[in-house]
């Protein structure tokens, strides 16, 4: 029987140990997804809470932006998260659940097309779309208009972002249109200009040309400009600052117009006139932000991050499915925490405990007036000399290493140093010689010692048989 338990083990063991070591493994995997999914399912979960609540969202919406979010995590270099931050922006800027869905594939796209961050993406197409007065529909147009000025020009969705706030509530009020606009911050952008000086300069031109009073408006009657047409509608942008270039407006008189502020900007603007038009012309080109997009999408970098994303969204799946439990969990630690800190509340053990351990520590130590009289008896002078006795000693310790380095003869030395090496080397060998020719002498001596043991044992073998 003993043998047969011990064959047993023998077979039986390492597979036991196998199937141990593979359910520790498994364990530890399961723990690890379990706290990967807790994290992006819960950052999720709260992100989306938060549109909710500005959205006002009704459940069925709520889950249309959920799985919209979801799906442009899967298929998209960007997570779900980062699509529901984009939802957030959109919603805090009074979209309704409709607009935001009509409006974020827009905004996605020109965000990756452009490299530009999503949630900044949002606001700029939010505040364009608000300060035109058009509908979440025409997202898609802004996001070509952004895309193909981008392309074009020295003009970045950054600058668009600090500065289109700055003229889009007045151009529309002007009835200038979107392309009209944005062409001119494009040449102004051109000639170099930051991106505060854009919007404000830009705002300034529109801002004199559309109500000049004063010295203001006698030059630009002077100059036979017309602003407005026969039905009182403003005439193109790129026409009017046409004008302004063929009456030969120098910078005195774009001070009186346009001010401090909008001289340059008017100056430039009528100088590259032509190019407004043909800048106007290109920004109408439909489609390109999506087609950017697909370009895009086919790059290392964005296969990597699309494979992320949808990794995350299988994690969300996993938190929806323990996310029930989990919350069960966690509460029940919560109670269990302030069940403690009502009982440590109530008996003041924290306190009592860290009083007694101060107690315990000061119980050994002098008083004050013990040890302000130790001090005082303590001989200052002769602390003192022992330190300056310490200090010479140590300069002497120096001074003799630094002679016996000095009376080293280094020069001679490295004169001599082929010389002194082979010297050095003879004498090595020389005493490796010495030790082996001593060597053979001790093993010559023990072979005499054994041959005369020899001769004795003999000698007495031979005594004892006679």
């Amino acid at each position: 029987m003993e043998r047969m338990g011990t064959r047993l083990t023998n077979v039986f063991g390492p597979a036991l140990k196998v199937l141990v070591s593979g359910l520790t493994v498994a364990t530890a995997a399961a723990a690890g997804l379990a706290v990967a999914a807790l994290n992006v399912g819960g950052s999720f979960e709260q992100q989306m809470a938060l549109v909710k609540n500005v959205s006002r969202a009704t459940a069925d919406e709520f889950d249309k932006l959920t799985a919209k979010a979801r799906q442009m995590g899967r298929d998209l270099p960007i997570t779900a998260a980062e699509a529901a931050s984009a939802m957030y922006e959109l919603a805090s800027a009074g979209m309704s659940v409709a607009e935001i869905l009509d409006s974020i594939d827009s905004i996605v796209a020109v965000s990756i097309g452009q490299n530009y961050g999503l949630a900044e993406s949002a606001q700029l197409v939010v505040s364009t779309l608000r300060g035109f007065g058009l509908e979440a529909a025409e997202a898609g147009r802004v996001v070509d208009v952004f895309t193909n000025a981008a392309n074009s020009s020295q003009l970045t969705m950054e600058k668009l972002s600090n500065s289109m706030t700055y003229v889009a509530p007045l151009g529309k009020a002007l009835g200038l249109s979107l392309e009209e606009v944005t062409s001119a911050m494009a040449v102004l952008s051109d000639t170099g200009m930051e991106a505060s000086q854009i919007g404000t300069s830009l705002r300034r031109v529109l801002s004199s040309i559309a109500d000049p009073a004063g010295q203001a408006a006698r030059e630009i009657e002077n100059m036979g400009v017309k602003v407005y047409d026969a039905l009182g509608n403003m005439r193109p942008l790129a026409d009017i600052m046409a004008d302004f270039g063929a009456a030969g407006m120098d910078a005195q008189q774009a001070l009186r117009i346009f001010g401090d502020r909008g001289a340059v900007a008017a100056i430039q603007l009528s100088a590259m006139s032509q190019k407004m038009r043909e800048y106007q012309e290109a920004l109408k080109e439909t489609g390109t932000a999506q087609s950017q997009l697909a370009d895009l999408m086919g790059t290392w970098v964005n296969i990597r991050k699309a494979v992320t994303s949808a990794a995350q969204d299988v994690l969300i799946t996993v938190f929806d499915q323990i996310k029930e439990k989990s919350k069960e969990v966690a509460g029940a630690f919560r109670d269990l925490i302030n069940a403690v800190n009502e009982w440590a509340a109530g008996t003041e053990v924290i306190g009592e405990s860290v009083k007694a351990f101060f107690e315990g520590l000061t119980g050994g130590l002098p008083s004050l007036e013990d040890f302000k009289s130790a001090l005082t008896n303590i001989d200052v002078d002769a602390v003192v000399e022992k330190f300056r006795n310490l200090g010479e000693t140590i300069k002497g310790l120096i001074a003799s290493v630094k002679n016996i380095v000095t009376a080293i003869p280094w020069q001679a030395i490295f004169n001599n140093f082929e010389k002194i090496t082979k010297v050095v080397l003879y004498g090595w060998v020389a005493g490796k010689g010495l030790q082996i020719g001593g060597g053979v002498l001790l093993l010559a001596a023990a072979f005499g010692k054994l041959t005369s043991s020899i001769g004795a044992t003999s000698k007495a073998l031979t005594g004892a048989s006679i």
